[in-house]
């Protein structure tokens, strides 16, 4: 027994392409909108270079404890581990202080962390100040504050969105 063939819809009946159009047109807008923010923009912008920096200093890490400051490859680890179960145990704090304070707190504390990071290990370069350097979690802080900042400033609506602006742009600058 041979069924009857059944009638096919082309995407274009079915409407997909109008609401892919229809999407595409509120992304746009959204996109356009959070752009219009300068402070977001300047965020963002700032967002990108400290990212940036941040991976030049992990990549380059390595090579300074083993190299410089003569720490084998095992302290490499024990630093990165350090690093991060500190990272781990300051976000809630990070959390708290950007509900509390706001957004900017959180990267008002993440740039001073930044500033003060560099300047320990420039000034007595030892691996006990590469331990404490690499457990400063500034780059945690600034993710924190930037994305509640991008969500604010979306508002309720846009807060995927801006949060995305703002991962994006990390993965952008690594």
């Amino acid at each position: 027994s041979s069924a009857a063939p059944r009638a096919r819809t082309t995407v274009a009946e079915d409407g997909t392409f109008a609401r892919i159009r229809e999407v595409a047109r509120d992304v746009r807008d959204d996109i356009g909108r959070l752009y219009s923010e300068p402070a977001l923009v300047r965020g963002c912008f700032a967002a990108v270079f400290l990212q940036a920096g941040n991976w030049t200093f992990i990549s380059t890490f390595s090579l300074f404890v083993v190299k410089h400051l003569q720490g084998d490859p095992q302290s490499i680890g024990w630093i990165n581990g350090a690093g991060a179960l500190v990272t781990m145990a300051v976000l809630p704090w990070i959390g708290r202080l950007t509900d509390r304070r706001g957004p900017g707190a959180a990267i008002r504390v993440a740039s001073i962390a930044y500033v003060g990071v560099y300047a320990p290990l420039a000034l007595f370069p030892s691996l006990p100040t590469a331990a404490l350097v690499f457990s400063v979690p500034a780059y945690a802080a600034l993710l924190i504050g930037l994305a509640s900042a991008a969500a604010d400033i979306g508002g309720v609506k846009r807060r995927g969105g801006g949060i995305g602006v703002v991962d994006g742009l990390w993965a952008i600058a690594t």
